[in-house]
């Protein structure tokens, strides 16, 4: 039986191939980790049944706020490699954006490719967290 790659050792190599060599650049040891979590957390969560898929989902929520606002862009786009080009809107979505699911999201104040923390209002983003299942507004 031959010995396949850990996601967190091909992951880096695959955003590098994807978004240029100077990609990670801007990662800290301690982003670096999250990312290198951040990876598994979405093979836990593509094996999980949908507690399972849920708590993997907190849990990728909390590894992406380790890392600097600037550098949380990689986790996303990490989603495809495990998965695929389709789960990565999907997943981020789940994780980030109260719109994009019926339950809310794990968190909709955390930051987003697409907005910057700035552009959630105060009375939005705590709206947004409220719809979160389990959190209740306690969003950091």
């Amino acid at each position: 039986m031959s010995a396949v790659a850990s996601v967190c050792k091909t992951g880096p190599t695959w955003l590098k191939h994807h978004h240029g060599r100077t990609s990670l650049a801007a990662l800290t040891g301690q982003d670096a980790r999250a990312l290198a979590a951040f990876f598994h957390l979405v093979e836990l969560y593509a094996v999980s049944d949908a507690s399972g898929g849920m708590r993997a989902l907190e849990a990728m929520h909390c590894t992406v706020l380790a890392m600097q606002p600037s550098t949380r862009w990689l986790a996303r786009e990490a989603i495809a490699h495990v998965l695929d080009w389709g789960d990565r809107d999907r997943l981020w979505g789940l994780m980030f954006d109260p719109r994009s699911s019926p339950q809310g999201a794990v968190c909709g104040r955390l930051y987003s490719p697409y907005r910057t923390p700035d552009d959630w209002s105060a009375p939005e983003a705590d709206r947004a967290c409220a719809l979160a299942p389990g959190h209740e507004g306690r969003c950091t």
